[in-house]
Formats: C-alpha cells, structure tokens, sequence
C-alpha cells in the first residue's frame, strides 16, 4: 500500500531483475561510487537526513524520484536546496 525510500528502490529495480536489499543505508553501498559528471537515469542518489538515509533513483540530470513518507512516489531536483544539503553522492549498480 505505500513504500518508504528503500522499498521503493527495491521494487523498482527488482522488475528489472536487480536485487537491492533495503534499507537504504545497504543500498547506498550497492554498485560502485560515480561522481556527479557521471551519473545516468537508474543510478541511485543517497541522501542523509539527520540520523536516517534516504535513497533515490536518478531519472534525469538533476531530477530523481523516491518515495517521501509525506507525499508518496515523487520527483524532486537534487540541486534544491534541501536535498543539496543533505547529498551523500551516486552510485551505479551496472
């Protein structure tokens, strides 16, 4: 019925034959790092707010959509200030 950040991930990337385990902590560890030049759509963000980590998938160069515990599945831009803040880096699972 409804997905937090790393379910969401999970579920996404399991249609496509990927396993990502949750939390979103492990997943940010999946893959390997990139830096910002380098990321592509299905690469993951990974953000750290306060003590918790939230994850999403890139959809384009500065866009990502996860799952907000306040307004569902959702796009946002990376390069807002919030998020900005709060960045941890990429990382590509391929």
């Amino acid at each position: 019925e409804a997905f937090d950040c790393s379910g969401f991930v999970y579920y996404v990337f399991k249609q496509h034959r990927i396993s990502l385990p949750p939390p979103a902590e492990l997943q940010g560890r999946a893959g390997h790092e990139i830096g910002r030049e380098l990321i592509q759509p299905a690469d993951l963000v990974l953000f750290k707010v306060d003590k918790d980590f939230h994850v999403g998938i890139v959809v384009s160069g500065n866009e990502f959509v996860h799952a907000s515990s306040s307004r569902g599945v959702t796009v946002d831009n990376m390069d807002a200030g919030y998020w900005r803040r709060h960045l941890l880096g990429y990382r590509s699972v391929f």
